[in-house]
């Protein structure tokens, strides 16, 4: 039982880390004048401050909480 959780726990971590090489490009707009011009966005203590106006490629957990927040 042990080699299952172990394989299964390995197979997770797997794709985990897979999905941080999906490179994803997302479009912010430009803040209105007085606000930051960048967001900051983060997953599992992974922190990402991302420009506006530009595109810009973000791994593929940074993409989807920037998706789900706006």
């Amino acid at each position: 039982m042990a080699a299952t959780k172990n394989k299964a726990e390995a197979k997770v971590s797997a794709q985990e880390t897979d999905e941080w090489k999906v490179m994803k490009e997302i479009f912010i707009t430009k803040a209105p004048k007085g606000e930051d011009n960048f967001i900051i966005a983060s997953v599992n203590g992974k922190v990402f401050k991302i420009k506006r106006g530009i595109n810009v490629k973000v791994p593929l957990p940074i993409y989807r909480v920037i998706q789900h927040s706006f």
